[in-house]
């Protein structure tokens, strides 16, 4: 835990985490965000994203400018979910893929739950996966413009940092990394 640098966890995990009791009747709504958000700075954490199964996620961020978006609810997708085997998997990995893209927390963690959502309408986990395509033609009422526009700036962003790549890679030390 020492060494990263955002948190991901699901509910029993932070709660586990922070010593804290889960609230009764998992009602995550009425949970105070704010205190979990003080709590994960103790363990040297700005950032997290805690994770409700099919109630969506939170995302906790103490390095935002404006203080209404250092606690976000995410919205849950709502599909027919048939296995959500790979459904973690498939979040983290958005999650990662859109920070390295240059989304901000919240935009990769939205974008994550359209992603994880379209993988438990399948069986199994790599074989549900889909790829961006069949993710805005699965949710084309409920949010294409939305995921087009997060897929849109990501792809910019990660056309910018494939640009800079070369220059900036003249600068690292590679023993270090």
């Amino acid at each position: 835990i020492e060494a990263s640098d955002i948190l991901l966890v699901n509910e029993h995990e932070m709660a586990q985490l922070l010593g804290i009791d889960e609230p009764e009747n998992d009602d995550w709504d009425s949970f105070d965000w704010w205190h979990a958000l003080d709590e994960l700075r103790g363990f040297g954490f700005e950032q997290a994203i805690v994770t409700l199964g099919g109630d969506g996620s939170v995302v906790l961020d103490g390095t935002a400018d404006d203080p209404e978006h250092r606690v976000q609810r995410i919205a849950p997708v709502r599909v027919k979910a048939v296995d959500t085997t790979g459904c973690g998997d498939s979040f983290m990995g958005t999650v990662l893929a859109g920070l390295a893209s240059g989304l901000a927390l919240s935009e990769a963690a939205e974008l994550a739950s359209y992603v994880s959502a379209y993988a438990a309408t399948g069986y199994g986990a790599q074989a549900s996966y889909g790829n961006a395509a069949q993710i805005r033609e699965a949710f084309e009422e409920e949010a294409a413009a939305k995921i087009d526009s997060i897929y849109h700036t990501a792809l910019e962003n990660r056309l910018a940092v494939t640009r800079a790549l070369p220059e900036v890679s003249r600068g690292l030390n590679v023993d270090r990394l």
